[in-house]
């Protein structure tokens, strides 16, 4: 059996029409067609010179909880709605 990679995901999106980061992270894990259970972290950040928000997922970093997150694989993707999510690497 193969184990998870921790990997760090960024979902940008704007702040307004207001999109809960629930239904966000649960259309990508949809979309990924991935299950990490609660094997996950979120953090939400902004710029305050925009209305964007970010949407940071650390994937796999509880079964791996000494893993180095400014070394993480790092993947962008823009989300233009619940669901639309396009892969920006």
């Amino acid at each position: 059996m193969s184990q998870a990679t921790p990997v760090r995901i960024v979902l940008p999106y704007r702040e307004q029409p207001f999109q809960k980061p629930t239904a966000i992270i649960n259309a990508f894990f949809t979309w990924r067609g991935i299950q990490p259970r609660e094997d996950y972290y979120t953090h939400i950040c902004s710029d305050p010179r925009s209305s964007r928000l970010y949407l940071v997922l650390d994937l796999h970093c509880k079964t791996h909880p000494n893993v180095d997150l400014n070394k993480l694989d790092l993947e962008v993707f823009k989300v233009s709605g619940i669901d639309s999510l396009i892969s920006e690497r």
